[in-house]
């Protein structure tokens, strides 16, 4: 693994995470469980494969912020996970980031793959692809992986994504 990969995703992360604190302190944004079947959803596609769906609506005055995720059973030896996300906003400052992290059975190691799917446009598509990510150690398997997708919407606005997830050989 790179060493300055992680730095970016880790700056990337933090960003994410910043934007959406300081959102939560305006208090500009409703919070919801991951288990709201009216604005998040999954499909399992195989053992290893899983997509998560989030949909976020402004109303007039707020905005809206939902973190949709599912742990699924991994495929058999799964040596890595990858993640794409796809996703639409109709607003500029409309949020779409994705991710997949898994442990190792023995707890030795924990690996993680993430993006934030972005356009300097409202209106636009949106995605994202994170690199495959491996354990280190080649004795290193999971069983399970979380998948997971965070969507948020301004106010007046609205956003849709999914995460797709693979946790593989």
């Amino acid at each position: 693994m790179r060493p300055n990969h992680w730095k970016g995703t880790t700056k990337k992360a933090a960003a994410l995470l910043m934007t959406l604190a300081a959102c939560l302190a305006a208090g500009q944004v409703l919070a919801q469980q991951n288990d709201d079947p009216e604005h998040c959803g999954t499909i399992v596609h195989y053992p290893g494969a899983v997509t998560v769906v989030g949909k976020a609506w402004g109303n007039a005055t707020q905005g809206d912020f939902r973190a949709c995720s599912t742990t699924y059973q991994c495929g058999a030896n799964a040596k890595t996970v990858e993640v794409f996300g796809v996703g639409y906003t109709s607003h500029q400052e409309g949020v779409i980031g994705v991710d997949n992290y898994a442990v190792a059975s023995d707890s030795s190691e924990a690996i993680l793959a993430s993006c934030e799917a972005v356009s300097k446009d409202a209106g636009k598509l949106r995605s994202c692809l994170a690199e495959k990510h491996k354990f280190q150690s080649q004795a290193a398997v999971a069983e399970q992986a979380t998948c997971s997708v965070v969507v948020g919407a301004p106010a007046k606005g609205w956003t849709a994504a999914s995460a797709t997830c693979f946790c593989e050989g």
